[in-house]
């Protein structure tokens, strides 16, 4: 920290005297809130037949435009039913979004997307950002705690919603 009442070390402040067009001071991190609300739309879609009612939901919540609900729709209706993305929206599964893991110290991890198929866990995480190696650990240290937790078969993917890439993670 600074000590300002000193006089030394003033910081120089920069400011901008305008915000640009499309600037919302009720939600100044728009993109954000849109994953936030893209996120939780399918978290709670459990088959790929749920995902038209999850927008709608969210559309009658205030956290989506009817307009961004279609063209999430259109864009990520294909994917889940995709062979790639199968495995974590096929309606035979038990699914658990933002399920809590706890570990050995008493801390939670909250993967988005847990999935049971018999005796193999799959862990879904969703981003709407820019691919990071920083996902692929996040998603490693959930699979290394269910490894821990005594189960043998676990799958764990990042899944970029932005351009449909589905990261494999081991």
């Amino acid at each position: 920290m600074i000590d300002v009442a000193a006089g030394r070390g003033i910081p120089t402040l920069t400011m901008r005297f305008e915000a640009p067009d499309d600037w919302d001071p009720a939600d100044p991190d728009p993109y954000r809130s849109f994953g936030t609300a893209v996120h939780a739309a399918l978290a709670d879609t459990r088959t790929a037949d749920d995902l038209p009612a999850s927008l709608q939901r969210a559309v009658a919540a205030g956290d989506l435009t009817p307009e961004q609900a279609e063209t999430l729709q259109g864009r990520l209706g294909p994917m889940i039913i995709s062979p790639a993305l199968a495995p974590w929206f096929a309606p035979h599964l038990d699914v658990r979004s933002e399920a809590a893991l706890i570990t050995a110290d008493g801390h939670s991890l909250r993967p988005d997307r847990l999935v049971f198929d018999g005796d193999r866990i799959r862990v879904l995480e969703m981003k709407t950002g820019k691919p990071s190696p920083k996902h692929e650990d996040q998603v490693r240290a959930y699979l290394d705690l269910l490894r821990a937790l005594g189960h043998a078969q676990v799958e764990g993917a990042v899944w970029y919603l932005s351009d449909g890439q589905l990261r494999p993670v081991s």
